[in-house]
């Protein structure tokens, strides 16, 4: 087989692939990853959405989203694109409530939703304050239980630490 070099062409391979087998969600994540690399934020999030499709429950996926907004907020300074994406971490731990990734997603959000000037926030019905003081919290007694992997542990004490 002929090695794919570029990444218009692997794009190209990786849609010819899901023709075929639209159900293989391992490949929707690859596509999902290339698009975020190359700065295709909304079809990068399509492609997340298509994992969702296939399993609904998937409290990691919502995350990432959550995640690639947040980027299209930082990229574009859209507040729909925050509260958008705060939805999508508070719908991770939802699903799974010891989630230290989607609980951080909630504590950086929320810190950022108080440094936007007023006139930003006048259609946010969202109480961030206490979102903030909610996530926190939550972050503090996932790693006092140890509830979560190491890694995952070490990158929550340094958030709260940091920010």
């Amino acid at each position: 087989s002929k090695k794919i070099t570029s990444t218009p062409d692997y794009i190209k391979a990786l849609n010819g692939y899901l023709n075929l087998s639209p159900l293989d969600t391992e490949v929707w994540l690859e596509l999902s990853d290339i698009y975020y690399e190359i700065g295709h934020f909304e079809k990068s999030i399509f492609a997340l959405q298509e994992i969702l499709l296939i399993i609904p429950f998937a409290y990691n996926i919502f995350a990432k989203i959550g995640n690639i907004e947040f980027a299209i907020f930082k990229r574009d300074g859209d507040v729909d694109s925050l509260v958008s994406s705060l939805k999508h971490f508070l719908r991770s731990v939802e699903l799974s409530s010891n989630f230290i990734r989607g609980w951080s997603g909630i504590y950086l959000i929320s810190k950022e939703f108080n440094q936007l000037d007023s006139k930003k926030l006048k259609n946010v019905k969202i109480d961030y304050v206490e979102l903030n003081k909610l996530s926190k919290n939550r972050l503090e007694e996932i790693i006092e239980t140890n509830g979560s992997n190491a890694q995952d542990l070490k990158a929550a004490e340094q958030l709260l630490r940091d920010f």
